[in-house]
């Protein structure tokens, strides 16, 4: 009786331990309400990241965000980039110097550093403004110490999670003309999500994630692969984030000089019309200065010249062994030139970044040279192989089929936004130090 009477005391025991275990467990549903809880009352978090991007390999960085100061902080030390933002602005420094802004505006690059501070402060809310039952598709481990939360989204959901990425990256784009990336047929190949919870806090203690899935990209195909791991490393008391050094003595905008700003844009113009179209008429008439006429003239006509013997020299080295005179050569600028005539531009904005620099914006409908020259090849082949001309008449019959070539539409490219450094050398005299920055656009 008495071993009866223990097995039942046992089993009884065993019931009730049972339900209480069970009664402590959480759901998925609990864990992400304790998660959203704990991360709005954070006042300050750091977390180490790496990014796996196309091209590029792992890029690892260091974020912080006060959240009570509304201060952030992020750097990647292997591109010498510093990302800062306070109550009074936006500061990007790249290469170890404040940004220019040269590849895209500074509304870019501020849209995609606060998409990343939404990422960032919580991987759940963010992944919630893609799908709302986003929860339904995880499924939660426990250890003694974390909670794991594993993303196992059905083609539904990974397809909404995939649009929802495109539609944060189209969103920092919006508005911006030239710029706007529009996404269309997001098809998800592998969506994987990793959350790790710490018990205690219900902080996040890391978040591995890889973002798979094919899309078109204004009209055209692009496949992307990328992979995400944020590692938490602190949410414990902080020195303040101050602005970085670099950004001390940062461009103050409320400085701009509306007067250099528009003549940085016309001698932009004027060196384009030397140099791209062999206009000197309109250099003169686009260049600021105080120069004199004919020392306009004698600018655009040098410019003009610099710019056409360095293709000249460049179609001697293109020819290898080919005999070519230099009247032929000369014939060969002319042809290129026409190339040149069927191209267009405009000024779509200038900015002061700062007191002796500007950054202006073109829109440059440019030639498809590559693909010209191909045709071109194909056909001399094409005609040389069916015996319709003789192998000493290649570079004659090359120049015919350029000229005809160089004059046609069908290798116009559609216009892309193109942003060229201008500085200010003294009043109203500029410069272009680099002039591939708006070249490789015309031709390409």
């Amino acid at each position: 009786m008495k071993n009866a009477f223990f097995l039942i005391m046992v089993t009884v025991l065993l019931g009730v331990t049972g339900c209480s275990n069970q009664a402590d467990q959480l759901s998925v549903d609990d864990v992400f309400n304790k998660v959203n809880a704990a991360h709005e009352d954070m006042d300050y978090f750091e977390l180490a990241v790496t990014d796996n991007l196309e091209g590029y390999g792992d890029i690892n960085g260091v974020f912080k965000m006060d959240r009570v100061n509304n201060v952030t902080y992020f750097e990647r030390p292997e591109f010498e980039l510093i990302t800062y933002q306070d109550n009074d602005d936006f500061y990007f420094a790249e290469y170890g110097q404040p940004s220019s802004y040269t590849q895209a505006p500074k509304e870019i690059y501020h849209r995609t550093f606060n998409n990343y501070i939404l990422m960032y402060e919580n991987i759940l809310t963010y992944l919630a403004t893609f799908d709302q039952n986003i929860v339904e598709h995880f499924s939660l481990e426990e250890t003694e110490t974390s909670y794991t939360l594993l993303y196992e989204g059905d083609d539904q959901s990974q397809r909404k999670v995939a649009e929802g990425f495109t539609e944060k990256w189209s969103e920092q784009t919006a508005g911006l003309e030239h710029y706007q990336l529009e996404f269309a047929n997001v098809e998800p190949i592998d969506i994987e999500i990793k959350v790790i919870i710490d018990k205690e806090t219900f902080f996040i203690e890391e978040v591995d994630k890889r973002i798979h899935f094919k899309t078109l990209v204004n009209n055209q195909n692009k496949e992307y692969d990328e992979s995400y791991l944020f590692e938490y490393v602190s949410y414990d008391e902080h020195d303040t984030i101050e602005k970085p050094a670099i950004f001390a003595e940062a461009f103050n905008p409320s400085d701009e000089d509306a007067t250099a700003a528009q003549e940085a844009a016309d001698y932009l113009e004027a060196l384009i019309q030397a140099t791209v179209y062999g206009n000197v008429d309109g250099y003169v008439e686009k260049v600021p200065g105080s120069a004199s006429q004919e020392e306009k003239q004698e600018q655009g006509e040098a410019e003009k010249s610099l710019f056409q013997s360095f293709y000249k020299e460049n179609t001697r080295r293109n020819l290898g062994d080919f005999a070519v005179t230099e009247e032929e050569l000369d014939d060969f600028v002319t042809i290129f030139m026409l190339s040149m005539e069927q191209t267009d531009y405009q000024v779509i904005d200038t900015q002061q970044v700062d007191e002796d620099e500007f950054v202006v914006t073109l829109s440059i409908e440019g030639f498809d040279e590559t693909t010209a020259e191909l045709d071109m090849m194909q056909m001399l082949t094409s005609e040389l192989f069916d015996g319709e001309i003789e192998e000493a008449d290649v570079l004659s019959r090359q120049m015919e089929l350029a000229e005809e070539l160089y004059r046609s539409e069908d290798y116009l490219l559609p216009a892309v936004p193109i942003r060229v450094h201008v500085l200010r050398n003294s009043p109203g005299e500029y410069m272009v130090l680099l002039q591939d920055q708006y070249l490789y656009a015309f031709v390409q």
